[in-house]
């Protein structure tokens, strides 16, 4: 049998981690868990932490009129009893694989319940239902390793591992339950989400559509509403508050939106308490909550075990943390299962809620990769041409990332080095940061160089790539295509699923026809070069979808980037279609 171990990455906590507890609480009964709860806390006031989780299907320990399924495949409650906590282990990867993740439910059989919840709202039973599906997939070998690699996807705030015996939980929630820190109490409910962009201006644009979404502030409103009446039977009077409303969190795949009520605890009120006012969140039922709960029910086909209940811990001077264990993937045996779900309120498109529960388990396959911001920069008579610009794009990227930026350390770290380059000759500056802001600098002397030959990529790049939107060091897009460049040829020009040439590997592409210039839209697929978008700016470039075969018929082409300006290119006929088109007259 595994060993017990459970480890908590909560924002504004020091990382830490629970093993040999002294004793193991839990039930599969929900008749149960008031007499476990108050031995939990004895076993607080006796100095001891307590760690574990509550299953959604727990509920009706709190209020026997919540409905939950009734086949639940784990305990509902599992707490253990610790002395202290301890540092975390280290992380020693090891294998692992999962199969396809597979929905339960389909396409169609969703949206008809979107359209059954639609019907129950329109009839005044509910004003809102979360309702949820669940993922499965075959895992085996290590699930220490997947949740190390799903914290790195997902940099979520309150992520945890549990190693429970045979089940093994791996959150990787955004989601605050709830947290008290003595006397004080605070929930952060989370309802509304967005999908990232891929450039940073699309990415803001769909923030701000988020923040401004009539759906998505009523439902977030609608649920911090409830939960601050929830708190008020918890807190003393007129304490309880929404203090924060419509806030957006960005992760790596998607914009969430957030709202922060908290109020004064009661004294003497005991874990049981804090459980039977909140637990399960609003955010992951709906309101009213036993109305909706029962909907919930007669939909849902599969229970929710650990997603959607609660995973934290408590220590002996009264502080608790729990996450809302969305983002959860759930091992047992050889099973792996992970749930999504999407707020239904009467202004949701049906086709949009599916499209919002795939975009949640991108996290499962999304493989993170650690890489650098890079700015490739000229330098010449004592000072780096267009700075500010590339300091912008810097920025921009930095914060689309959520890596560190201090904008006075990378002009004090350039400032320094220029000092060093005395009377150099006309270079590369390259700049790198790294996510926690450390800048490094080098000089690389520039070779004259007046025109360049350049291949057709052999296939298309996929536009959805973002790191085609950001200048960093993971330049393997480009370097798949430039490696088995043959002699002679010092670039690849690229273009995507849609036939439209998108850019050079080290450049901006520029077509000239008929005393014009055209330069392909962002959306296309590419970089926001600096020289391109001055050259835009002064209306020196126009944007155009241009096909391959629209090559052919270019009076001439250019690659530009801000270190060597413009560059004449050679692209010989043979590397593109034949077949030709008109649309650049």
């Amino acid at each position: 049998m595994k060993s017990i171990y459970l480890q908590f990455d909560f924002l504004n906590q020091k990382p830490c981690s629970f093993a040999s507890p002294i004793e193991v609480l839990s039930t599969t009964d929900s008749n149960e868990i008031p007499a476990l709860m108050e031995k939990m806390n004895e076993f607080k006031k006796e100095g001891y932490y307590l760690a574990g989780y509550l299953s959604y299907e727990a509920a009706p320990a709190f209020q026997t009129n919540y409905q939950v399924n009734d086949k639940p495949l784990i305990p509902l409650l599992w707490f253990g009893v610790f002395d202290k906590p301890r540092p975390v282990k280290p992380i020693q990867p090891a294998a692992y694989t999962t199969s396809e993740w597979k929905p339960l439910i389909k396409k169609e059989s969703f949206i008809q319940n979107i359209e059954t919840i639609q019907e129950y709202i329109k009839n005044k039973k509910t004003e809102q239902v979360n309702y949820t599906t669940r993922f499965e997939a075959s895992f085996e070998g290590d699930a220490y390793t997947f949740y190390n690699q799903l914290k790195k996807n997902q940099s979520a705030s309150y992520s945890a591992y549990l190693q429970l015996g045979e089940l093994q939980i791996l959150s990787l929630s955004p989601e605050l339950f709830f947290k008290i820190d003595g006397k004080r109490i605070i929930t952060k409910p989370m309802k509304g989400t967005m999908k990232r962009g891929f450039s940073y201006k699309e990415d803001e644009e769909l923030k701000s559509l988020l923040y401004s979404s009539e759906k998505n502030r009523y439902e977030n409103e609608m649920v911090a509403k409830l939960l601050k009446d929830e708190l008020s039977t918890l807190v003393k009077a007129n304490t309880a508050t929404i203090e924060k409303k419509f806030e957006i969190e960005t992760h790596p795949t998607i914009h969430q939106m957030t709202s922060t009520v908290s109020g004064e605890l009661k004294e003497e009120s005991s874990i049981y308490d804090w459980f039977r006012a909140l637990f399960p969140c609003g955010s992951i039922t709906g309101s009213p909550k036993v109305e909706t709960m029962q909907i919930i029910k007669s939909l849902e086909d599969s229970p929710r075990d650990v997603y959607c209940g609660a995973i934290g811990y408590i220590t002996p001077d009264n502080r608790a943390i729990f996450n809302v264990p969305i983002r959860t993937v759930q091992i047992k045996g050889n099973q792996a299962i992970y749930g999504s779900g999407s707020g239904v309120t009467s202004k949701s498109e049906p086709i949009q809620e599916y499209y919002e529960v795939i975009e949640k388990t991108k996290i499962l396959t999304k493989e993170q990769i650690e890489f650098s911001l890079l700015e490739s920069m000229r330098y010449e008579n004592g000072e780096i041409n267009h700075l500010s610009d590339h300091l912008a794009r810097l920025k921009e990227s930095a914060s689309y990332f959520q890596f560190t930026y201090d904008q006075d350390n990378v002009m004090s770290e350039i400032r320094r080095f220029i000092a060093t380059l005395q009377d150099n000759p006309p270079s590369k500056i390259r700049l790198l940061m790294s996510d926690n802001g450390k800048i490094n600098l080098e000089a690389i002397p520039l070779e004259k160089l007046n025109s360049i030959r350049s291949k057709l990529s052999p296939q298309p790049i996929k536009k959805e790539n973002l790191f085609l939107y950001h200048k960093t060091t993971n330049r393997s897009v480009y370097e798949q295509f430039d490696s088995k460049l043959p002699n002679g040829y010092q670039t690849t020009l690229l273009w995507n699923e849609e036939g439209h040439v998108t850019e050079f590997s080290i450049g901006n592409l520029v077509i000239e026809k008929n005393g014009h210039y055209y330069t392909p839209p962002l959306s296309d697929g590419l970089l926001p070069g600096v020289m391109r978008g001055k050259l835009l700016a002064n209306n020196t470039l126009i944007e155009k979808h241009i096909k391959k075969e629209q090559l052919l018929e270019a009076d001439q082409i250019f690659l530009i980037n801000s270190v060597r300006g413009w560059i004449k290119v050679d692209l010989k006929e043979q590397e593109v279609s034949l077949n030709k088109t008109h649309l650049l007259q």
